[in-house]
């Protein structure tokens, strides 16, 4: 467990057997970790393999949401990002988690702006199983808008890292949290296997990974296979460039899409929560 005060390895959580094919929940505030404001946790099978889930509410210091996520089953040494975003209101933070045992430089590089802006950059510094908050907007340049973000490792596959994005939700607001798209995750065909049901504008952001100009098609999967969805066929999508995309046409709603690219992408999902909570959750699609 890694916290704001320094590694912890409680012995209470040392050995807890789980059972073939059973499920077992850990209440994390009552092992010891209540009301800290950072918190990392490595789960490590001494025999077999498992699965491991977090169920996470955020509720104060300005966030108001609630996340069911898989962890990350490995290290890598690059971690993408497409749906951030600066403006008012809005905070985004990248959690950086170094479980290894060495210290590691992580380069956080933001992409998608204009290219009149050089991109901002940073180079921090992560301490062994430690993990470390880094709110974008401390970078210098950093423009309001849509953008990107990867953040890469200098000495191979060791971070795992979040993205935490709390923006306004008419009076409220809503915190959403993704996991990032490792360097292998980034493909030229990406799958939405549930689509929305009702229109919605900006329910995908598509992030262009490669250093060249990408064309980019949505496909509606129906009976009779892929049909290109009118409007959202060879949109372009220049080097290290970023879109929202608009699902309005009736071919989008109630099927399954396919995201295809002429490069290298990473896709996220801009899905609406319910009428009575408001605002937008975040996960990525699927690669391949």
């Amino acid at each position: 467990m890694s916290t704001e005060k320094g590694f912890r390895s409680p012995q209470n959580l040392d050995g807890y057997v789980i059972p073939p094919q059973s499920i077992r929940v850990l209440n994390i505030a009552d092992a010891g970790f209540r009301d800290e404001k950072i918190l990392a946790i490595s789960v490590n099978a001494t025999a077999g393999q498992i699965v491991a889930a977090k169920e996470q509410h955020f509720l104060g210091a300005g966030r108001l949401g609630y996340v069911l996520a898989l962890g990350s089953p490995s290290m890598s040494d690059q971690w993408w990002f497409a749906d951030g975003e600066k403006g008012t209101g809005m905070t985004e933070t990248l959690m950086i988690f170094n479980p290894s045992d060495e210290q590691v430089s992580a380069n956080v590089l933001i992409l998608g702006l204009e290219d009149a802006v050089d991109p901002p950059a940073t180079t921090l510094t992560i301490p062994a199983h430690d993990v470390v908050a880094f709110n974008t907007s401390a970078l210098v340049g950093m423009p309001d808008g849509l953008h990107g973000a990867v953040i890469s490792s200098q000495s191979g596959d060791n971070l795992v890292v979040e993205r935490i994005l709390t923006r306004p939700a008419g009076t409220s607001v809503v915190t959403s949290v993704v996991l990032g798209g490792q360097e292998g995750a980034r493909s030229m065909r990406w799958s939405v296997p549930t689509s929305i049901k009702i229109a919605l504008k900006d329910a995908l952001v598509v992030l262009n990974t490669s250093s060249a100009d990408a064309l980019v098609t949505v496909f509606s999967v129906g009976p009779g296979g892929e049909e290109p969805v009118p409007g959202l066929i060879d949109i372009t999508l220049v080097a290290n460039g970023i879109i929202s995309i608009d699902l309005l046409d009736d071919l989008a709603l109630g099927r399954a899409l396919e995201i295809v690219g002429t490069q290298n992408l990473l896709v996220e999902r801009r899905l609406e929560r319910t009428s009575t909570l408001g605002g937008r959750s975040g996960s990525l699609a699927i690669p391949g």
